[in-house]
């Protein structure tokens, strides 16, 4: 009970002693310290401001009318400049081991976030921040899915940006408001449309940016990747130190001989190898209930799939899965016609393309 709390309380003693008989006095006040006593303290909430309003509002009042920068810099001042910071709850790790479970072969990156988590709840606020991290595997093995999932049990926004068609730096950090397509980038648009203060940011295939002696498309991670300093980061467009350190940084690569030295130096990297044998059936079983969850339709069908059909799925790479499925589904329902009842899908109904259904199992 905080010094105003007592104080309050004796107050409240006190004008019950003055208004109430001397029979009833015991009564009253142990009803009064009950009530006292049930009181829960207001929860502050973690903020962050992004930017400095009054900055924005002065920038807005020197700038040249109708110019690119002035309409930015306008709906700015229509925006909240300060956002809530997701935090860790009761929930969030019991949502993490759920998701090691659909998401067996990211085991290891799960439990790598639950370490940095946990570390986050000893201070005063546990909000959620990750270290910048850079899952590197094979195409198909489930890289984006999980990220977009991951982002989800977190209770973050989620944002992405493919680098294998970004050639310019000005698509992440924006462009000079004084050239006719001037904009602001990627990261603070997503940081101004976003929720909350540390979405989750997915850097896909960044091993694809096409990196040359004029260009540099990454150049702006060398300070976003670094909490200090991403703490005044200043877009082309915008020219507004905003707060970036609440991102959570994900980037996803094939190769790691194509990524250069100073962003590998700012991420920690894992490798994700695609699932085992026996981690492929779940995989299946996993999305086969996402889809029927996500769809009308998926009341009609049984929830769970045959080992029969789960044994034609093991050919299928993460990322296949779902076009596979959703192709079976069609040709069950197709099969059972008008009839009533339960669907299920059978082995028939899978159909898999000529390279899938030819491909050696490589387990």
């Amino acid at each position: 009970m905080t010094a105003k709390s007592v104080t309050e309380l004796l107050d409240n003693l006190k004008n019950i002693e003055d208004q109430t008989e001397s029979n009833d006095k015991e009564e009253v006040i142990v009803k009064a310290l009950r009530k006292q006593k049930n009181l829960k303290p207001k929860v502050k909430k973690a903020l962050l401001d992004l930017y400095d309003a009054g900055l924005v509002k002065t920038e807005y009042e020197n700038e040249t009318r109708d110019s690119r920068r002035e309409s930015f810099l306008s709906a700015m001042l229509e925006e909240p400049s300060r956002k809530l910071l997701v935090e860790v709850n009761r929930n969030t790790f019991r949502k993490l081991k759920s998701l090691a479970k659909k998401f067996p072969n990211f085991s290891h990156v799960i439990s790598r976030y639950v370490k940095s988590l946990h570390l986050q709840t000893l201070g005063e606020t546990a909000t959620v921040w990750l270290p910048p991290i850079l899952l590197l595997g094979p195409p198909g093995v489930g890289k984006t899915r999980f990220i977009i999932e991951l982002a989800e049990v977190l209770g973050t926004c989620f944002f992405s940006v493919d680098m294998s068609t970004t050639s310019a730096g000005f698509v992440l950090s924006g462009s000079s408001a004084t050239w006719s397509n001037g904009a602001p980038g990627f990261v603070t648009e997503s940081l101004r449309k976003s929720k909350v203060a540390n979405p989750m940011m997915l850097v896909d295939e960044i091993d694809k940016a096409s990196i040359d002696a004029r260009s540099d498309p990454l150049a702006c991670f060398y300070s976003l990747l670094e909490q200090h300093t991403a703490k005044e980061f200043k877009d082309e467009c915008l020219k507004i130190p905003m707060d970036c350190s609440g991102i959570n940084w994900v980037a996803s690569a094939n190769n790691i001989d194509r990524i250069a030295a100073p962003i590998l130096s700012r991420m920690e990297v894992i490798e994700i190898l695609p699932p085992t044998a026996e981690q492929v059936p779940v995989i299946v079983q996993s999305v086969f209930s996402e889809m029927l969850q996500s769809n009308e339709w998926g009341a009609r069908f049984t929830q769970k799939l045959s080992e029969q059909v789960l044994n034609v799925m093991m050919v299928c790479t993460p990322r296949e899965m779902g076009k596979v499925l959703e192709k079976s589904c069609a040709n069950a329902a197709q099969r059972k016609g008008s009839s009533q009842g339960k669907i299920r899908v059978e082995v028939h109904d899978v159909e898999l393309p000529n390279e899938m259904s030819t491909r050696r199992i490589g387990f």
